[in-house]
């Protein structure tokens, strides 16, 4: 006899890819579910996708257990995060599983802090493929003189993995 777990279950595994039909996966309070697989993230409703990410398109994913919620913001600033409920028990091994995938992505990360006190952060990320590329984010509004700054570490953090 099958639940409704496993129903739910064979239905995702028809829509990802065969080698992530066993990923680790947790369901969501609105029945959808949400898949770690090997080269992406993959929100899945009934039989179909609905959003997915690759790892390295990925800034961060943050669980916060008092909302039940799952945030996983992007490297694009224009993509809309995306804001999940779980009640799901398994979160901190889906948790652990999804943080190493998204780290194993990048390959440097610091900071820097601009002259109007907002901080910048430079990371070298790693596609699927095994591409480098650069990403900056500020933490603030960036002034002429900030801007100067930002181009200026990014050009060292490119040159220090050998992509300038």
């Amino acid at each position: 006899m099958s639940t409704e777990s496993d129903n739910t279950k064979l239905a995702w595994q028809g829509v990802v890819p065969t080698g992530d039909a066993n990923s680790p996966h947790i369901e969501l309070s609105d029945s959808r579910v949400l898949v770690s697989g090997r080269f992406a993230l993959i929100l899945i409703d009934d039989d179909h996708v609905v959003d997915s990410g690759m790892w390295y398109e990925i800034q961060n994913a943050r669980w916060n257990g008092e909302k039940q919620e799952l945030r996983v913001t992007w490297v694009d600033p224009s993509r809309t995060p995306l804001t999940l409920k779980s009640s799901d028990s398994s979160m901190r091994p889906f948790m652990e599983d999804l943080s190493e995938k998204v780290n194993r992505t990048q390959v440097v990360v610091r900071n820097v802090t601009a002259p109007s006190g907002t901080v910048i952060t430079g990371q070298i990320r790693r596609r699927e493929d095994g591409e480098l590329f650069s990403v900056l984010s500020a933490g603030g509004p960036l002034d002429d003189e900030g801007i100067a700054v930002a181009h200026s570490f990014e050009r060292q953090l490119r040159e220090s993995v050998g992509l300038e």
